[in-house]
């Protein structure tokens, strides 16, 4: 399972905005679950210039849909999620989540023009440290 966060704004290129809007990533610092396939990994690739990405731990997982999480009901009602149990979390990924909507990163984005290692963009390996940042 991947984490993705939509780091800039702006207008993309038409082929950015169109994978953001089906990966439901339409404002800043929106996040989502989606599980790591080919073509989820394509979509990614497509639009690298706006997102950052990477595997989170199960625990920093938790934490999320504890503080974060809502999920759909019957009637398009939205509501807290309830079940906190170990598979929870792999159940939980995907579309039935709509976006965790988190705060902007403790002590800020380092530059949001950059690739990881100097800025905020692409494939992260700490993820865990960011996620925490903004929950």
């Amino acid at each position: 399972m991947i984490s993705v966060i939509r780091v800039r704004a702006g207008t993309p290129n038409p082929t950015a905005r169109k994978t953001l809007e089906l990966l439901r990533l339409t404002k800043v610092n929106h996040c989502i679950l989606l599980e790591e396939t080919p073509a989820i990994m394509g979509m990614v690739q497509a639009c690298k210039d706006y997102i950052t990405w990477g595997v989170p731990s199960e625990e920093v997982v938790k934490k999320m849909i504890a503080k974060r999480g809502e999920e759909k009901k019957a009637g398009g009602e939205k509501g807290k999620v309830k079940g906190k149990k170990e598979g929870v979390v792999k159940k939980k990924a995907g579309p039935k989540y709509p976006v965790f909507r988190l705060s902007p990163p403790r002590k800020g984005w380092t530059s949001i023009k950059r690739q990881y290692p100097e800025g905020a963009l692409g494939k992260r390996k700490d993820m865990d440290k960011l996620l925490l940042r903004m929950i």
